[in-house]
């Protein structure tokens, strides 16, 4: 035997004793810490299920840019004479969509005042709003406050309406931070109010601002005063407890 071949073997049994030792003690510690390995894949496995499923929105599929950025909401249809003119309305929905520039100013402030006072420096998410609501939900032991942006109710309205059963489970309420965050994305703050003030229901079985508007006062929502307008945006917070039909003290004192 020679020298050389003397070192070969010499290191060819270390190879094999280490890996013997290594191979043996990864054996033994899976053998003795089975659990926790199978806890570790468990956990792996849901993170990544999870994962999944917030990301498609449920499993159901996210809106893509075009659909968020094509969503019209529906209206009720419309009758005609022979000449074109409006002879009445086939009333699905009741809700007649504006653009924003025909909803004045000091009603798009009103509303954002009401519901949502941080729209334009949030991304979908107000967390100052989050922690706001945790410290006063937890300091009363019960639900008194919730979270929901302009962003976050126009997404559920736009396209949760389906998942209403499930309007204060977490699940939907993750799904709808989810779908802020992609129209925040894809969509400028004005298009967002302006689907968000489309979209609302304001009570009386009308939606949207311009429908409620006819409905209480009988013209546009591009005619209403200050006064109508602090109405309009009290109906956000109840519109059955705000609406001057039914509670013209309550309504007057929200304004």
């Amino acid at each position: 035997m020679t020298l050389r071949d003397w070192h070969v073997g010499r290191w060819n049994a270390m190879r094999w004793r280490v890996r013997f030792a290594f191979g043996g003690r990864e054996r033994g510690w899976l053998r003795r810490h089975w659990k926790l390995s199978l806890l570790a894949a468990v956990l792996v496995t849901g993170a990544a299920t999870f994962d999944a499923w917030l990301v498609t929105c449920g499993f159901a599929g996210c809106p893509s840019a075009a659909e968020l950025q094509g969503y019209r909401p529906p209206e009720g249809g419309r009758v005609l004479d022979r000449n074109g003119r409006l002879i009445g309305r086939l009333h699905v929905v009741n809700r007649v969509n504006v653009p924003l520039s025909r909803i004045p100013m000091h009603v798009r402030q009103a509303f954002v005042a009401t519901e949502d006072r941080r729209f334009r420096r949030h991304e979908g998410i107000d967390w100052h709003g989050v922690a706001r609501s945790v410290v006063r939900n937890v300091t009363s032991m019960r639900v008194r406050e919730g979270f929901s942006t302009i962003t976050m109710q126009a997404a559920r309205n736009a396209f949760l309406p389906e998942r209403a059963a499930l309007s204060r489970s977490l699940g939907r309420k993750l799904i709808e931070l989810r779908l802020a965050r992609l129209m925040e994305r894809h969509l400028t703050k004005d298009q967002i109010l302006e689907l968000y003030l489309n979209e609302i229901y304001l009570g009386n079985g009308v939606y949207g601002v311009d429908g409620a508007s006819r409905d209480l006062f009988g013209k546009s929502v591009r005619d209403v005063s200050l006064v109508e307008g602090a109405v309009l945006a009290a109906l956000a917070k109840g519109p059955s407890s705000y609406t001057p039909k039914r509670n013209p003290d309550r309504a007057r004192a929200r304004r």
